[in-house]
């Protein structure tokens, strides 16, 4: 499931009002995010079969999961036609007008998830596409450090100015859920990247 970003018509007239004069960018309202689809494949490696000697058992436990994971590429919406698609394609909002050969840069969390009968490890969530290096690094250092609100929103905390980075869900919080890692990807727009790892 991907995680999108939104920003409210309230939050960009705040923050559009705290930029002015300051020589930083207006947050785009809402209806002006443009949209972009990163093509994936998810691989099941090995794992995720019925526990020996429990075959016969009405909830049987299942061995670990293991995943892995490859990017094909990021496209905007005007590219993604015609093209061969993985079984995985999520959009993406982003604020800025996605330019064919632009490099962009890509935050992709890596969990573990499961229930009372098994567990899986390397599931994905895409957490978003982002022009600035500088931002997708912020981001992907506050999910390392585990900096999360109550209000489970993506804020640097002890600071008195709530910036906001990321809001969304975080499929690595849970009972059985685990944040395995963090990674930014450096990608250009509409090109066949080849096959990435993470």
């Amino acid at each position: 499931m991907a995680a999108k970003k939104t920003v409210s018509k309230k939050v960009a007239r705040k923050a559009a009002k705290k930029a002015k004069g300051k020589g930083t960018k207006k947050v785009a309202p809402e209806e002006d995010l443009f949209r972009v689809w990163v093509n994936w494949e998810y691989t099941r490696c090995s794992g995720g079969e019925i526990c020996e000697g429990e075959e016969d058992s009405s909830y049987p436990s299942r061995e670990t999961e293991y995943k892995d994971h490859e990017v094909q590429g990021i496209y905007s919406c005007d590219a993604k036609d015609g093209r061969g698609w993985s079984r995985y394609n999520e959009s993406i909002d982003v604020e800025f007008e996605p330019v064919t050969g632009a490099e962009v840069f890509l935050v992709v969390v890596t969990y573990s998830s499961g229930d009372t009968f098994g567990s899986s490890s390397g599931n994905v969530t895409v957490i978003g596409c982002y022009e600035e290096k500088a931002q997708a690094d912020s981001i992907a250092s506050d999910i390392r450090a585990d900096d999360i609100d109550a209000d489970r929103d993506y804020r640097r905390s002890g600071k008195k100015t709530k910036k906001e980075r990321f809001t969304g869900y975080k499929a690595w919080t849970g009972y059985f859920e685990g944040l395995e890692g963090v990674e930014v990807h450096r990608l250009r727009l509409d090109e066949d990247s080849g096959v990435k790892r993470f």
